[in-house]
């Protein structure tokens, strides 16, 4: 019974980490970028507004010690090598779920 157990929770990890990944991809098509034209994700500070830089600043500060802190990317680099700054910023998905 406890293996059927272990290997249950192992696949509902899997499924969840899958699900933040498809919610990523939508929230990308969502801001009306083709899925299929993105190379990569990342993070600049200089592509975020001051707001936007001390709202996460604040928020590193004080959730740095703890697992609710959340990475965010904030553009997307197309396959033309084109950045696309993204508005709202996306969340990383968790590699842990």
């Amino acid at each position: 019974m406890h293996e059927i157990l272990k290997r249950i929770e192992e696949k509902c990890k899997e499924q969840q980490s899958l699900i933040q990944i498809l919610k990523m991809w939508n929230e990308v098509r969502i801001q009306g970028i083709n899925p299929d034209d993105v190379a990569t994700f990342g993070f600049e500070e200089n592509m975020m507004t001051p707001k936007e830089c001390s709202e996460e600043r604040r928020k590193i500060l004080l959730f740095r010690h703890t697992p609710l802190h959340v990475q965010k990317y904030n553009f997307v680099r197309l396959k033309n090598d084109t950045k696309i700054r993204l508005n709202p910023m996306i969340d990383i998905p968790n590699k842990d779920t």
